[in-house]
Formats: structure tokens, C-alpha cells, sequence
């Protein structure tokens, strides 16, 4: 690494010092429905499939999840430690660029047209490679994780999401990672009059095969997540589906309103049962035409017990 490039990544730290690494959760509120507001709009949420457990507390574990930031676009890798079953910190780190040949970028190419590197939905694989899907796009734009000396992730691929017919146009607007597959979930949507979720298979060379999954959802409902055998999403503001969290199996083929009146754009369930939700907070009502800060809900597992 160069001295130049050395000092740019030094001065881009200092750029971010100010903001917090870590958030605790009072011990008051340890066990209940807790809402942290975000210095962002979040557009999307995922399991990276990582859990481990403390060396010395056998009643405490870590888990892993991605969080979108829609405008940068970046990318945090948020760090939830829980002990005795309570969620108790989240900690973050972030992905807010990437090498692409000779350029560096927001995680996406330039366009011509400008305007549109917004972030949606992203997950990680297997290999900690980075899925990240740009707005008004059926495209995935692969990472690559820092390897060596090289401190930064890679953009190295840009990989078709297959349509169903020549004359559809919905976009991904969630999506999520079976780590059994592998099988990628994905609710497409224009969000005027049709919305499906769907799901691919992804071959070794990253090609993506569409399976027989094509199911009908509401418009602005998304998610998504996969949970003891079932999949998950929230209703966003503008639907007109009943608020709340829904659940979803193939063999029933009709969604489940589970806890009502939440709002989000995002889901995960976490390892004991619990959820994080995020809420892209400008499309909540409001004066002026609405609109507040995103933020990120954690619902604990026995509000999924009622």
C-alpha cells in the first residue's frame, strides 16, 4: 500500500470518529420491544449466518447481521451480543466502499444518468462474499472480502437476476440467503400493482436458475428472512395489507399476520426467536408529507408467543 493510499484511508477514520461503535441496551429495557434511531435510512436487513459463543459465558452467544444504508450507499455489519437470552449491544462496523478496476466506488459503478446508487438489500454467502442490489435494478453486485494488505472489498462481478417473461419490469426490493441451497429469496415488485416472491438457485459460476416459487404478495410488504421452516416479512407504510409481521409456508400458501401493528422494510430472526426490524423512516406520515429518522427494532421472542 502506498503512502498516499495510507493516508486516504487514515483520513477517511477521522472523517467517521464521532460516530458511535456501539449501542448498550439499558438494563431496564433488557427483554422488551427496544427502538434505536438511526443517522440513516435503512433499506433492508439479513442474517450472515455467523453465531458464536463467548469463551468464558456459556449463556451468552454473538450474531451477525447486515444492515443497507440507502443513500451512501453503505453496508454495516452489525455485531449483536446476547446473554441469559436478552439482547444487550449492538456493535457495527462498515462497509462504505469498494475497489472496482482502477476506481474506487460506492459499492456500485458510475451511470451515466447519475442519481440512482441508492442500496437496497445485500447479504453474504458462505465465502463472506458481499451481494448488494442497487434501486430500480434485477442485478446482485458481488464483493469480494479485504484479503492481504489490500484493506478494502472488491467489486469483481455483476450478476442477472432473471425475469420471468420479456415484458416484466419488477425490481428486488428484498432478499435473502439460504445457506442450504444455495437459494436466494426475493420479493420483486413494481410497487403500483404487482408483487411476487420468488426464489433462484445459484450455480458455481454465480448463474441464477429460477425455481417453481412464483407467489403473489401485497404491495409493500417486504422482508425477508428464513426461520424455522418458514419466511418472514413486515408491511411497509404505504401497504394496504394489515400492519405487522407475517409468516409464510409453502404448504399452507397463505401469509399469517403473527404480531400486528409493526412497520418496516426489513426482518431477521435471530437465534432465539427473537427479530430485528428496520423502518426506512421518510415513509412514515407525518406534518410536511411525512418522514423521520430510519431506525431498528428489536421485538423479543415472546411477543412471537401470543
Amino acid at each position: 500500500m502506498s503512502n498516499q493510499e495510507q493516508a486516504l484511508q487514515a483520513a477517511r477514520a477521522l472523517s467517521y470518529i464521532n460516530q458511535g461503535e456501539e449501542d448498550i441496551i439499558p438494563e431496564e429495557k433488557l427483554g422488551e420491544m427496544v427502538t434505536f434511531p438511526l443517522g440513516f435510512q435503512p433499506s433492508g436487513i439479513t442474517h450472515t449466518g455467523k453465531i458464536w459463543y463467548h469463551e468464558s459465558n456459556k449463556n451468552a452467544w454473538y450474531e451477525e447481521v447486515l444492515v443497507v444504508n440507502y443513500y451512501a450507499p453503505a453496508v454495516c455489519i452489525a455485531t449483536l451480543f446476547f446473554n441469559k437470552n436478552k439482547l444487550q449491544s449492538i456493535a457495527n462496523e462498515w462497509i462504505r466502499g469498494a475497489k472496482h478496476g482502477i476506481f474506487s466506488v460506492r459499492l456500485f459503478p458510475d451511470t451515466p444518468q447519475g442519481g440512482n446508487n441508492r442500496g437496497i438489500c445485500a447479504f453474504l454467502d458462505g465465502s463472506r462474499n458481499l451481494y448488494i442490489v442497487r434501486n430500480e435494478s434485477r442485478n446482485l453486485f458481488l464483493h469480494t472480502p479485504p484479503k492481504g494488505e489490500n484493506k478494502r472489498w472488491t467489486l469483481t462481478k455483476k450478476i442477472d437476476v432473471p425475469p420471468r417473461s420479456t415484458n416484466e419490469c419488477l425490481w428486488i426490493k428484498s432478499i435473502a440467503y439460504d445457506f442450504r441451497g444455495p437459494v436466494i429469496c426475493t420479493i420483486e415488485s413494481n410497487e403500483v400493482d404487482s408483487a411476487r416472491l420468488r426464489s433462484y438457485i445459484m450455480g458455481k459460476d454465480y448463474s441464477l436458475t429460477p425455481t417453481d416459487l412464483d407467489f403473489e404478495l401485497p404491495i409493500n410488504m417486504y422482508g425477508i428472512d428464513m426461520h424455522a421452516e418458514k419466511l418472514w416479512f413486515v408491511t411497509g407504510f404505504r401497504s394496504k395489507a394489515k400492519p405487522g409481521i407475517y409468516s409464510w409456508q409453502e404448504d399452507d400458501a397463505a401469509l399469517k399476520l403473527v404480531i400486528p401493528d409493526i412497520y418496516g422494510n426489513g426482518i431477521v430472526l435471530l437465534k432465539n426467536g427473537s427479530a430485528l426490524v428496520t423502518e426506512y423512516g421518510e415513509s412514515r406520515p407525518g406534518p410536511f408529507g411525512g418522514g423521520q429518522p430510519g431506525s431498528l427494532t428489536y421485538i423479543p421472542a415472546s411477543m412471537f408467543e401470543k
